[in-house]
């Protein structure tokens, strides 16, 4: 466990706390690609599309969250990566609560999805040319399966659409300057 001052500790708290409003914007924009790319079945009961529009926020959310979990663990080590993802969960749990979005059961669902997506890798291994077990291709799986139209190919818009997401977190983890605080 590697400790930083306290200066530095507040200062990497505050840059976790100004990533949220940024991170809800694209959650948001990642739930409509992904309505899009898995070709969803969108019914004509409003209602039922507004379920569907909440599940895939929590989709993207959980996803989004995850690979940034993984990105800010794979920078900053354990003890840091703790303060800067507690940072992130309580400050947007407390934007959803405000904008009354957030459902009650979102801690145990999130650490069923952790706890689910942990085992797979986050690209494949250096020279392998298969992408089952990665994260990309598992969630791609999921959503095709849940929510779209059960074409296989499918699978593969959602699986580039979660590759971009890794490199969009890593160009926002770049801009923060997160090694700074490794």
């Amino acid at each position: 466990m590697t400790r930083i001052d306290n200066q530095a500790e507040s200062r990497l708290i505050e840059a976790a706390k100004d990533l949220v409003p940024g991170l809800i914007e694209y959650i948001i924009a990642y739930r409509t690609e992904l309505k899009q790319g898995a070709r969803c079945i969108v019914h004509d009961d409003r209602e039922a599309d507004i379920k569907l529009d909440n599940e895939l926020f929590y989709e993207a959310f959980y996803i989004t969250l995850h690979l940034l979990d993984r990105l800010v663990q794979q920078t900053l080590g354990s003890y840091k990566r703790s303060l800067f993802m507690d940072a992130i969960y309580q400050t947007i749990s407390d934007e959803l609560l405000s904008k009354g979005v957030l459902k009650d059961d979102i801690i145990d669902e999130f650490n069923k999805f952790q706890d689910e997506y942990s085992k797979f890798k986050l690209f494949p291994s250096k020279g392998e040319n298969r992408f089952k077990d990665t994260i990309h291709w598992e969630f791609g799986k999921k959503i095709v399966a849940k929510y779209g139209d059960g074409n296989p190919a499918t699978i593969l818009v959602i699986f580039t659409g979660v590759l971009l997401t890794v490199q969009d977190l890593q160009k926002t983890l770049e801009s923060l300057k997160l090694s700074s605080f490794a």
